[in-house]
């Protein structure tokens, strides 16, 4: 069974585990893509909870986040993000949210942060036996993960505020079990998002059909890397 491990999705895509919590619609040139599977996991049921590691570069300080599923309706669950904002990636936030929401995220950050300058939101996601997908205000699937993706498959979206469009593409599939995951290897599927931006160069999304989101990786055009883990 697949198992929705997400943080990552929300502390990179978001500081990031963020399409993402913004209101992002599909490319209209080319065909919307969807995905089904089975939802009813054991991850999805209301009061399940997760926690990821997010490290900074080599040799920064690591980052704990909490995830916990609040609602599943309709085959989609609410997700309730809480992810502290420590001095050492102050000077990320703001790109990393710009990114992803646009001026959104400058204009109303009570959205997203809470009191003390913390992440703290909900998002509603589609977590399946297939992948992931963050959905949209207007209910729309933003696929962010599929596990039987091929090399080189391709697809696109766009920020329907901003019109910054989005770009994910499938890097790489394993063919033997090749990725560190706690005590064990795994196979993988790693997807690129990238974007037009000055201070990202992309995000890398890396998932297991078993597993779940197992990895993310930011990587900022000044060489800072946040690696992203579920354990």
């Amino acid at each position: 069974m697949n198992s929705f491990k997400s943080i990552t999705l929300i502390l990179t895509l978001a500081i990031s585990g963020i399409c993402i919590f913004s209101s992002c619609e599909k490319d209209e040139s080319s065909k919307p893509l969807t995905i089904g599977g089975q939802t009813d996991l054991a991850k999805n049921q209301v009061g399940s909870t997760f926690t990821g590691i997010t490290y900074i570069g080599n040799d920064g300080p690591n980052i704990d986040a909490d995830m916990e599923v609040v609602k599943f309706e309709n085959d989609i669950i609410t997700l309730k993000v809480s992810i502290p904002v420590i001095p050492a990636i102050l000077g990320k936030v703001n790109p990393l949210g710009t990114f992803i929401l646009g001026d959104d995220f400058m204009r109303n950050p009570q959205k997203y942060l809470d009191g003390n300058g913390n992440l703290s939101t909900e998002i509603n996601v589609f977590n399946s036996s297939e992948g992931v997908a963050i959905i949209s205000p207007s209910g729309k699937q933003q696929v962010i993960m599929k596990y039987d993706a091929k090399v080189n498959e391709s697809w696109s979206f766009k920020n329907e505020d901003t019109e910054r469009k989005y770009n994910l593409k499938t890097t790489y599939r394993s063919t033997e079990d090749d990725y560190d995951y706690v005590f064990f290897k795994i196979k993988v599927v790693k997807i690129e998002m990238t974007s037009e931006d000055p201070e990202i160069d992309k995000i890398v999304i890396i998932g297991n059909h078993k597993f779940g989101l197992v990895g993310i990786q930011t990587m900022f055009k000044d060489g800072t890397v946040f690696n992203t883990v579920m354990i």
